[in-house]
């Protein structure tokens, strides 16, 4: 070992260290205020006051007009300073209707969570998630000259991400706990652990059903995957999915009675309780935040159905391009998890961001990409970093409340050339002929499965 080695090898934890401290700050920031009486983050907010009707016996959803006039007080907040208008900050704080099926507030009510411990969860799964990913990725065996590991420098995608930092003070939405389950059901599927996967699966999806979306295409990926035993494949996604449907029905039954009438009432009008239903300009800020194509359809003037439609059309044209262009690929998991991530962006009605695409992205594609290319994906993903950093020093300057983006609701750029350039990154690394699936020793695969029922990755159908 040379001694820039020695030298470099305990710095490996500094990345660590700061992960920690950059996201536990905040939290305990978020804790401390809580504890003085101020209310929780209003995503968070919204599933606590949701739990605590259901323990009063109030109603769980609100009507669609009182959903709709939450909608519009947010939109005035886009013609207030917030940072000096008392009424506009107080405003900002009030709770969003619940739009979600009842299992997150039944849960919540069951198990009498307090909001401290909610933070603490969304900050565990943050830490959690990059701590997992880099396991997946084997970006920590990746070396730099002899000696000379640089896998936790990764990290700094996470560290500078603005969007993932902004979910604990500024929204506490769950989504950060979803993506660590769906990383790790992705991890469990890969080894063929149906029977681990299935509860995993109905707890995202009892939460937010359109992270189904992700599961589907996961699947469908590994179907196509030479790499897996296409049999063991078909048997694990088919009882994965038997045991998900028996728990979310056993779960429903649970619920009781009293939760089916509104709960079907919400399911099958969910369109109606959000802001994509009123006219364009009284969307944003709201139509700016959400960065989807449905939202993007519908700031183009497109009535809401008919751009739910449409929208799910273009998720299908991805899906079945993606299939067509990886047949016959031996994609790692990386690979595999990070497209059904951007098809699950690009699918999804609602979203507030593109959490975790930075690493997931570049960490999936930099293996197999050419020089030139990390070099383009690089440059374009600091600059789409910075874009977010900058949105939050305008909103902190009074311009504007877009808070998290630069782009507008006229034009929503981020919703139309974020994923399909990421989604294009990861498909120049899948049929890169040097791919790692089909050169690569055992050791530096994905995940090793396991020995006994895990799905056999090591061989081909050729071989069945």
């Amino acid at each position: 070992m040379t001694s820039l080695s020695r030298i470099w090898r305990p710095l490996g934890i500094v990345p660590w260290l700061l992960l920690i401290i950059w996201f536990l700050a905040p939290t305990l920031g978020v804790i401390e205020r809580m504890q003085r009486g101020d209310p929780p983050p209003p995503d968070l907010a919204t599933y606590l006051r949701a739990a605590n009707q259901l323990r009063q016996g109030q109603p769980l959803y609100a009507t669609v007009a009182e959903a709709r006039q939450i909608w519009l007080a947010i939109n005035a907040l886009e013609r207030a300073n917030y940072l000096t208008d008392a009424g506009a900050a107080v405003a900002a704080n009030i709770p969003g209707p619940y739009i979600y099926p009842p299992a997150l507030a039944v849960w919540l009510y069951w198990l009498n969570f307090q909001p401290a411990l909610c933070v603490g969860l969304i900050f565990l799964s943050i830490v959690s998630f990059g701590a997992l990913w880099l396991y997946a990725t084997r970006a920590h065996t990746q070396r730099d000259g002899p000696g000379r590991t640089v896998s936790g420098w990764w990290l700094f995608l996470l560290i500078g991400s603005w969007p993932v930092l902004s979910l604990i003070p500024t929204t506490g939405n769950i989504e950060p706990v979803l993506l660590f389950v769906l990383l790790v059901t992705a991890w469990t599927l890969w080894r063929g652990y149906a029977v681990f996967s299935a509860p995993l699966i109905a707890f995202v999806v009892l939460v937010k059903p359109f992270y189904a979306l992700f599961y589907v295409s996961f699947g469908l990926l590994l179907l196509v995957n030479p790499t897996h035993n296409l049999r063991q494949v078909w048997r694990t996604l088919n009882v994965a999915a038997l045991l998900t449907l028996l728990i979310i029905a056993v779960t429903a039954v649970m619920w009781g009675r009293a939760l089916w009438a509104p709960a079907w009432q919400f399911l099958s009008n969910a369109l109606e309780y959000h802001w994509l239903v009123l006219p364009p300009a009284q969307q944003t800020p709201l139509s700016i935040w959400n960065r989807t194509p449905l939202q993007a359809l519908v700031n183009l003037g497109i009535e809401p159905a008919t751009a739910l439609q449409l929208a799910l059309g273009l998720w299908v044209a991805a899906l079945l391009l993606t299939l067509w262009l990886c047949w016959g690929r031996r994609l790692a998991l990386p690979l595999t998890f990070a497209l059904a991530l951007v098809l699950l962006y690009w699918g999804r009605p609602i979203g507030w961001g593109f959490h975790f695409l930075e690493i997931v992205v570049l960490m999936a594609a930099w293996p197999t990409l050419r020089s030139g290319q990390r070099l383009l994906l690089l440059s374009a993903t600091l600059a789409l970093m910075a874009s977010h950093w900058a949105a939050l020093a305008l909103t902190l300057q009074g311009v504007w409340l877009r808070l998290v983006t630069m782009q507008s609701a006229e034009w929503p750029w981020e919703s139309w050339l974020v994923l399909p350039v990421a989604w294009l990154a990861l498909v120049l690394a899948a049929r890169q002929p040097d791919h790692p699936a089909d050169t690569a020793a055992p050791t530096e695969q994905a995940i090793d499965p396991a020995p006994s029922d895990a799905i056999d990755w090591r061989r081909s159908h050729a071989t069945e």
